[in-house]
């Protein structure tokens, strides 16, 4: 019984939603030149504080908005590289140039021999995501987002 009502009542809806539609008759307005120059202002005048790193702001290069990447730059002399931030802590990682296994290999890797500025804490971390784990020791060290160094 339960079964037939609600047919019912979903046949009976139906009927009402197509009873009140209509047509709208919809009009193509193709853009002109002055159209796409103004958008393409507004757009430059819009993104051009992300290209200068003194205003504090760090451009993120956007991977089908899945992944995100920024430059960072490490230690003293500066060590560069291009990381995913993980949005799921305070802490930036790298690989070791004491790494030996593969995404090392194809990857760049911090050298803190090379740091004057480095600082070993030796404190195990483990840190897992969907695609798989990281694991190592942390470290201190100076780092730099677009202008900021922390």
């Amino acid at each position: 019984m339960k079964k037939t009502t609600l047919a019912a009542f979903v046949l009976f809806s139906e009927e009402i939603f197509f009873a009140d539609a209509e047509r709208v008759q919809l009009h193509h307005n193709p853009p002109t030149y002055e159209m796409i120059a103004a958008q393409k202002a507004k757009l430059a005048n819009r993104y051009s504080a992300v290209n200068d790193p003194s205003n504090g702001e760090v451009p993120v290069k956007d991977y089908s908005n899945t992944q995100y990447f920024v430059k960072a730059s490490i230690g003293t002399p500066a060590q560069e590289f291009t990381v995913v931030p993980d949005t799921g802590s305070s802490n930036l990682w790298v690989y070791s140039s004491n790494c030996k296994s593969i995404p090392c290999r194809t990857h760049s890797t911090y050298d803190s021999a090379a740091s004057s500025t480095y600082s070993s804490d030796g404190e195990a971390f483990d840190i897992e995501y969907g695609s798989g784990g990281v694991h190592g020791y942390v470290s201190s060290d100076v780092a730099t987002l677009g202008a900021g160094t922390s």
